[in-house]
């Protein structure tokens, strides 16, 4: 019997864990565009811990999609953006983006974190639609980290462009 106490409890405690990491996800907005219009998506972060540094790679096809606009959401707003080179994306249609917080105290934590919170929009990215299809837009390369400089595990959700008529 008390072994299948100490089973249970055990049991609990792991499942609770991959509660607790299911917790944090980046996730790309779905939405609606038509050919010859821009359609904008977000990228969002829901995490439970400040977060210092952000770094993706958004995935798209550029025969159906060119980026027309980027720009820094306001849970972002204090970061510094590094990689982000729009001609090269819509060359191969991958676009690198690190959000970064550079400025560290003395103690060696981070003063303009990404606060903890959910759905929070961190970047955005305009694009032309060239197609009449939904259109998948995926991210990889996903790394976080938090205002100690420790990797936070996430959950990824892509999204699509959907045809808007």
């Amino acid at each position: 019997m008390k072994r299948s106490i100490v089973l249970l409890f055990a049991l609990s405690f792991i499942i609770g864990l991959g509660l607790a990491r299911a917790q944090n996800k980046i996730m790309v907005e779905n939405v609606t565009g038509n050919p010859d219009t821009n359609a904008t998506v977000a990228i969002t972060v829901t995490s439970d811990k400040d977060l210092a540094g952000i770094c993706f790679t958004i995935k798209f096809d550029p025969t159906k999609l060119q980026i027309s606009a980027t720009a820094i959401g306001a849970a972002a707003a204090k970061m510094d953006t590094v990689g982000v080179d729009v001609d090269s994306a819509n060359s191969d249609g991958l676009l690198e983006v690190c959000l970064l917080d550079f400025t560290v105290v003395e103690a060696g934590y981070f003063t303009n974190p990404i606060v903890a919170g959910e759905n929070q929009e961190i970047f955005m990215v305009t694009f032309t639609v060239n197609a009449e299809e939904e259109i998948p837009i995926e991210l990889i390369d996903v790394s976080l980290s938090d205002s100690e400089a420790q990797d936070i595990w996430v959950t990824i959700i892509n999204g699509t462009i959907n045809k808007g008529f």
